[in-house]
């Protein structure tokens, strides 16, 4: 693990169940977020339609820990009461952004309309701030 990655504001990191959503993520983050949340049981949540980087894919597919939904839900409130259950019992919902095309240094990479759905779900979340370097926990 890089240890060129620093999290700033460890003391918002979420100590109920939550769902966390990064900026960006690829797989050295996706190591690091499991640092931060280890001891706590980690889903990985995945639009249907993302595509990601084969070794970030890999990885995913390796943890056999995951949620898939689709932006496209016409009924995201009715998703999201499904997707509590993984942040029961503090659990921790990680949504992974996939690949986009931006301009450099575009600090997110969530279309609107998955960010507008992830919102539908009502779930407690997290923003994160996923810099190159930095994690900022975003109050």
């Amino acid at each position: 693990m890089s240890s060129s990655i620093q999290v700033l504001h460890k003391e918002r990191i979420p100590t109920t169940g939550a769902l966390v959503i990064p900026g960006w993520i690829n797989l050295e983050l996706a190591l690091h977020f499991e640092k931060i949340f280890s001891g706590r049981k980690i889903t990985w949540l995945v639009e249907e339609l993302a595509h990601h980087d084969a070794a970030l894919s890999a990885h995913l597919q390796k943890s056999a820990s995951g949620a898939m939904f689709a932006a496209a839900d016409s009924a995201p409130a009715a998703a999201g009461q499904q997707l509590k259950t993984f942040i029961a019992g503090n659990g921790i919902l990680i949504f992974v952004p996939g690949r986009a095309s931006t301009r450099k240094a575009t600090p997110c990479h969530i279309p609107s309309h998955h960010l507008r759905t992830l919102c539908a779900f009502a779930l407690p979340f997290e923003k994160i701030f996923s810099g190159r370097k930095i994690t900022w926990l975003v109050e």
